[in-house]
């Protein structure tokens, strides 16, 4: 008898409907019964993949409510400690208030980022953790971060030692002081730089107005 043909939807070439799959492109014939099994197999991990993708969305939804929410409670208490030291609300208190806002916002927004590559709602309050990931995901590696953390310390260790041995070493802490600051800057720079390119911004643009296109890059879908 005549064999049944059929189409391949994939390279469009003729090919019998009984065939497990299509010479000219590879694509498994699923209705073949011989590849129900195959059909099933494939079936079973896409529904897998999709109920873990819906997991994913909802840890992430439910952990940027918590981050919202968690600072703030955070902010609200600064304000409140601020009118209370200032005895009430007066130029003073709200002079603070407005640099507490900004630099809690830039601080606010540093931390949606990491929120947005997967950190955890409670672990931006580990002193130190959440700003070694910060270097993690702008640099991709932390060599820099032990570097910038531990560049204090030395420069403190040599100013002690000036006191108790040699005051010349003074001078030796304050040229480390200013090499250190010139590099910490230019680390900075490179930071803005790498984190602009890495979503999607211009890298230039970053280091030049970092106050506009952090919040950008934070809050953007």
């Amino acid at each position: 008898g005549s064999v049944i043909k059929m189409i391949c939807k994939n390279c469009g070439k003729e090919i019998a409907k009984d065939a497990r799959w299509f010479n000219f492109c590879g694509a498994v014939n699923f209705d073949n019964p011989e590849n129900n099994n195959l059909k099933e197999m494939i079936n079973n991990k896409s529904t897998k993949k999709i109920k873990q993708q819906k997991k994913q969305i909802y840890q992430y939804e439910y952990n940027k409510k918590l981050f919202y929410i968690s600072n703030i409670i955070i902010y609200l208490l600064f304000l409140l400690i601020t009118i209370i030291s200032s005895k009430g609300i007066n130029m003073l208190s709200a002079i603070i208030m407005i640099i507490i806002t900004i630099v809690y916002f830039y601080t606010f927004c540093i931390e949606k980022i990491l929120i947005k590559d997967g950190l955890d709602w409670w672990k931006q309050f580990i002193p130190i953790y959440s700003t070694y990931l910060y270097y993690k995901l702008c640099l991709d590696e932390t060599k820099l971060f032990w570097i910038i953390l531990f560049g204090p310390v030395i420069i403190l260790i040599m100013y002690i030692l000036s006191v108790f041995i040699s005051p010349q070493l003074s001078t030796i802490a304050i040229l480390i002081e200013i090499i250190f600051g010139i590099f910490s800057s230019i680390v900075c720079i490179y930071m803005h730089y790498r984190l602009g390119k890495k979503f999607g911004k211009s890298g230039l643009l970053t280091v030049l107005f970092p106050e506009i296109l952090i919040p950008i890059i934070a809050f953007e879908k």
